[in-house]
């Protein structure tokens, strides 16, 4: 039992910074279920092309996962110190890696999305669905990396909040879009 501490003001910055965290992760990760949800309607060959364009997805959000863990842990220690050069220039070079990741994994996904869904499966009408939504969800690697690297930096000076409202609307931006461009609804 000596684990536990009996201080609540601990328990409550915990909840304060632990909560929107959660929910904000929680959220990232319902923008896919959402496409794939959407998606269904369209037919086997849809899904499993947005399933595999979704493994490409992954594989970002565990790059930039790996970017805000960097982030977070350098940049807190100087919070503690209330060091905030140094918490800009954590941040900035973040910021930079996580952008080039971003760009690279964009440039290469929109230049080449039949070759890189190739490597998930075999099948010509699996990959040519995929490729389709690879083309166009590409496009929002970049944004993704910066949003994601930025709110790292938020969260490691105390501001987990603003990563959550940040996801929710993104997770209604894309709600939103998909239900007019894949379903076609006001005149698209």
């Amino acid at each position: 039992m000596r684990w536990l501490t009996r201080d609540r003001n601990f328990y409550r910055m915990l909840a304060a910074l632990a909560i929107p965290v959660a929910l904000q992760n929680l959220i990232t990760f319902a923008v896919t279920l959402a496409d794939n949800l959407m998606v269904g309607a369209l037919g086997d060959a849809a899904v499993s092309g947005v399933y595999m364009g979704g493994q490409i997805q992954t594989l970002l959000q565990m790059f930039s996962g790996g970017i805000e863990g960097a982030i977070l842990v350098l940049a807190a220690q100087y919070w503690g110190r209330r060091d905030v050069a140094r918490i800009r220039c954590i941040s900035a070079i973040g910021l930079r890696a996580s952008l080039a990741f971003g760009l690279l994994l964009t440039a290469v996904c929109f230049a080449f999305p039949g070759a890189v869904l190739s490597l998930f499966t075999d099948k010509p009408r699996v990959i040519a669905e995929g490729a389709a939504y690879l083309r166009i969800v590409c496009l929002s690697y970049v944004f993704f990396c910066a949003t994601q690297a930025l709110i790292a930096a938020t969260r490691s000076v105390e501001r987990a909040r603003i990563g959550m409202w940040v996801s929710s609307v993104s997770l209604l931006v894309n709600v939103g879009l998909n239900y007019v461009l894949i379903f076609g609804k006001l005149g698209a």
